[in-house]
């Protein structure tokens, strides 16, 4: 998975929506506002976001309200999981603030599903909701689905919900932010080597896949097709991009397994990986198998896949 570190936040996500993201972009203006006014926020914890994009629109969600039991941002996060077969790509956003009128910050590519797990096991219930109004006068609700109809035409302008379990709910939302600063999986990456991915521009690249799982992790192809299985993108983890500068699927293979670039968190390249080719913006996809390498002319279609066989076991 990708990490961007200090990265600019709107140029990075709007480039992952412009590429994941068919209809009903305008929803990301209500991201760029979101994030935007999130950049004056004092405390930490009201500067984090979870944010996807979908086939049909984005949506930027507060993590801490994610992490309640029945608000509307948990029920959001956890519906494509459950309601949907979108395909979701899926970023914790960590917003420092503005460095020369650019919003500056980090993101951390997540794994959807495990994500809306982690949601439906952590949540924690909300007891009542903090309003808070301009003169700074305070008032608690006690939190029902319909709080807000019973409250009327009140206006207010702050509003927080209290758990009802304040430890359970810090660890939680604390957790959740350690985890991925502490995973070593993350690739470092930038908004250029998001372009190069794209194959934006006509310029070549390259790509290494390797499999999140190991159950066919070393494989060759022979033995994969023997299990009726066939690599799709889906199952693999994309964890290094370059420019190509005219190597080829040898020069990648040695370069990958004798002198490892010092950004590089895979292991060295081996039988099952996958490397992609990028010239004017088209992608080839070749398997690493027990002798040379295998071109893969369904990887990036999803027909096939370990999804696919647990589905038709079902």
């Amino acid at each position: 998975m990708r990490k961007f570190i200090g990265c600019d936040v709107l140029a990075v996500l709007n480039e992952i929506m412009r590429h994941h993201t068919e209809s009903y972009r305008e929803d990301f203006i209500t991201d760029k506002e979101i994030l935007t006014e999130a950049a004056e926020e004092n405390d930490k914890f009201d500067k984090r976001f979870l944010w996807m994009s979908r086939p049909q629109g984005t949506h930027c969600l507060p993590e801490k309200e994610v992490l309640l039991k029945d608000t509307s941002a948990n029920h959001t996060w956890r519906y494509y999981d459950e309601q949907s077969n979108d395909k979701i790509i899926a970023y914790a956003v960590e917003i420092d603030g503005f460095k020369d009128g650019v919003l500056k910050g980090d993101l951390y590519e997540l794994d959807y599903h495990e994500s809306a797990n982690y949601v439906r096991n952590n949540a924690v219930p909300v007891v009542s909701v903090k309003l808070t109004y301009e003169d700074g006068k305070e008032i608690s609700v006690p939190y029902e689905n319909d709080w807000r109809m019973k409250l009327g035409d009140v206006h207010y302008g702050k509003r927080e919900f209290i758990p009802d379990n304040e430890y359970d709910y810090n660890a939680a939302v604390t957790i959740a932010g350690a985890d991925r600063k502490t995973a070593r999986n993350y690739a470092n990456w930038n908004l250029e080597k998001l372009k190069m991915e794209y194959g934006e521009d006509g310029q070549s690249a390259f790509s290494i896949h390797q499999l999140k799982s190991d159950e066919y992790r070393f494989s060759s192809y022979v033995s994969m097709r023997n299990k009726e299985y066939e690599p799709v993108v889906d199952d693999y983890e994309m964890i290094y991009t370059d420019e190509l500068n005219g190597a080829s699927l040898n020069d990648i293979y040695d370069r990958f397994n004798i002198d490892h670039p010092k950004d590089y968190v895979g292991y060295s390249l081996s039988v099952s990986d996958v490397i992609v080719l990028i010239k004017d913006g088209e992608r080839t996809a070749y398997m690493v198998d027990s002798f040379g390498f295998k071109e893969l002319p369904e990887f990036f279609s999803g027909a096939g896949g370990m999804q696919m066989q647990r589905d038709m076991e079902m």
